[in-house]
């Protein structure tokens, strides 16, 4: 019985780890389509690895969400599936698909609203004073809904 409730609580605390899921990661088109769709309203960041200085800020990204409860829709290059470097160029200079690169952005309803780039401030507590009010702002809802 003792084996029985110990499963159970595992199970319990793994579903709950799960739904608690504050940075959803997705393959490369997934991740394309769900940004680009008219009705989406979210969080999302499109890590490029390539430029190494940027690999400094997405753990940091990571956790702030984590922290916030805020919801994060992120893709890494270097990692997802089906994507090359000459798809996601291709993809990158079409004026009708919006890809976050390197830029912390709010989407609502299918619209940009407001980026913020992991360039602008170099030390790491600014940086995450930036971010922590950059997800306070938007998910609040409290800002002027052009974009800024």
């Amino acid at each position: 019985m003792r084996r029985i409730l110990l499963l159970a609580a595992g199970l319990l605390f793994l579903g709950a780890c799960e739904a608690e899921e504050t940075v959803k990661e997705d393959d490369y088109e997934t991740f394309k389509d769900k940004v680009n769709e008219e009705s989406f309203t979210g969080f999302v960041y499109l890590g490029e690895k390539w430029e190494m200085e940027q690999a400094e800020y997405i753990p940091m990204i990571a956790e702030v969400f984590q922290e916030t409860g805020a919801v994060l829709y992120y893709g890494d290059l270097n990692s997802m599936e089906n994507v090359t470097r000459e798809k996601f160029s291709g993809d990158r200079i079409d004026p009708d698909i919006y890809l976050p690169v390197n830029r912390l952005a709010y989407i609502k309803e299918g619209e940009v609203v407001s980026e913020w780039g992991a360039r602008e401030g170099r030390d790491p507590e600014e940086v995450e004073e930036q971010i922590r009010h950059f997800i306070d702002k938007y998910s609040s809802g409290n800002y002027d809904h052009k974009k800024e």
